[in-house]
């Protein structure tokens, strides 16, 4: 059984597409070239309808893919640091059009989870250097030296730049206006978690010629992220563009 909101996105593109038919003319019917003035117009009225049609596709099978990820309890005021383990909470606050793509975030190439348009994910590890990632689009990176004992965060975010799609990962410093303003974002933080549908769908596979995101959420398009290659050309640039990393002392 189809949801209630599903049958009439159906119905009403159902209704658009008769009143484009009846607007157009006979021009699917065995005689259309005849009762059509043109046949310049003909073909104008056929390409139209497949540009809706593929739209339509389009819309239909991002709505109903798998559901990447869930959103849980916020439990922020219960969050406690570890002696011998280094957390890493990875944030997110973002509305407008940037906020409808969701970002993954990772530690080498190895996928920690994934972050909606208001969340967070809390992520234990190692004390020491780590490269860490995030993904919407293309791939950004971010130093890190991190101490047992210490909470860190990091903020990911989307952005669209001109029609250049892509993601974005900074170290939030000690004594940054995002920090001072973490008491007040982090309650209305959503907590997300991959599901097994975003684990596969994000995670960075192993291939003979290499290591690869295979993104194919877009409707006949499937994109392959060479994570290594991008990497490389990330710390190439770094050499000439400084980022902040996120430093032992930003710890809390």
């Amino acid at each position: 059984k189809k949801p209630f909101w599903k049958t009439l996105i159906i119905i009403d593109i159902g209704n658009w597409l008769t009143k484009l038919k009846n607007r157009c003319g006979t021009f699917l019917s065995a005689d259309g070239l005849v009762n059509n003035p043109t046949h310049k117009e003909v073909n104008l009225n056929r390409r139209l309808l497949v540009l809706v049609l593929i739209s339509t596709v389009m819309i239909i099978s991002s709505c109903g893919g798998p559901k990447h990820y869930i959103v849980k309890e916020n439990t922020m005021s219960n969050h406690q640091n570890k002696e011998n383990k280094s957390i890493i909470i990875f944030i997110r606050q973002q509305s407008g059009f940037g906020g409808t793509h969701d970002v993954a975030v990772y530690d080498g190439d190895k996928l920690i989870g994934i972050l909606s348009k208001a969340s967070y994910v809390v992520y234990e590890t190692e004390p020491g250097d780590h490269l860490f990632a995030s993904y919407s689009a293309k791939l950004d990176f971010l130093k890190a030296n991190v101490a047992p004992g210490k909470t860190y965060y990091v903020q990911a975010s989307h952005q669209d730049l001109v029609g250049v799609l892509r993601s974005k990962i900074v170290a939030v410093k000690k004594d940054s206006d995002i920090m001072k303003g973490l008491d007040d974002m982090l309650p209305k933080l959503g907590n997300t978690e991959l599901t097994e549908a975003g684990r596969k769908l994000y995670k960075v596979r192993n291939e003979p010629n290499g290591k690869f995101i295979i993104d194919d959420r877009a409707a006949f398009v499937t994109y392959r992220i060479d994570f290594n290659q991008a990497r490389d050309e990330w710390f190439e640039k770094s050499k000439t563009v400084q980022k902040d990393t996120l430093s032992i002392d930003d710890g809390m």
